[in-house]
């Protein structure tokens, strides 16, 4: 069942990346980009947003490719599907399914800015040590603004023809309250 919940989940995850592509009209370009374009950046120091991500990392292979196993900080929201606007429903999001959308949008509804695919490993005794709160008090979680430390430790890769490089981010640390960013 749980490689079930996980299958739907990524072909959800590539109904919104090809919702997300940028058309022409000859369908979605390609091939995409390796790299963002000039002064597109993200931080490597303090959090940065869904949006900030997408457009440095999504559809450039080699900049996620460059990056793989890095430590980079992001913030965002649950995702949960605005029904009146018909956006897809990923189900409901729990601790054991071990993964999450997130979203810049407080009201947790809308991917127009992307969104960040974190995942985690429940069995695995020292992320649990270290985030036992999250666990513990997942359901309010759920409701606030997240503060992630994440790997970028693989990529998403779809069939077709549109923006197939995606990355995923396995959560390190992730809290409510933001983290004191001074060194």
């Amino acid at each position: 069942m749980k490689n079930k919940v996980k299958l739907a989940s990524v072909i959800w995850f590539g109904v919104l990346l090809f919702a997300g592509c940028h058309k022409n009209e000859g369908g979605c370009k390609h091939p995409s980009p390796d790299y963002p374009p000039n002064g597109v950046e993200v931080s490597w120091t303090s959090y940065n947003t869904v949006k900030q991500l997408k457009d440095y990392f999504n559809c450039h292979k080699m900049a996620i490719m460059d990056h793989f196993y890095d430590t980079i900080m992001l913030t965002g929201y649950a995702y949960y599907p605005d029904y009146s606007n018909l956006e897809p429903d990923p189900e409901e999001w729990y601790w054991n399914r071990g993964l999450v959308y997130l979203v810049d949008n407080e009201n947790h509804h809308g991917y127009n800015n992307g969104i960040a695919y974190v995942i985690w490993n429940v069995d695995d005794s020292s992320f649990v040590s270290r985030n036992r709160a999250f666990r513990d008090d997942f359901e309010l979680f759920r409701e606030k603004k997240w503060y992630v430390t994440a790997i970028i430790r693989s990529c998403v890769m779809m069939d077709g023809t549109c923006c197939v490089y995606i990355p995923e981010y396995t959560i390190v640390d992730v809290d409510i309250v933001p983290k004191s960013l001074d060194l």
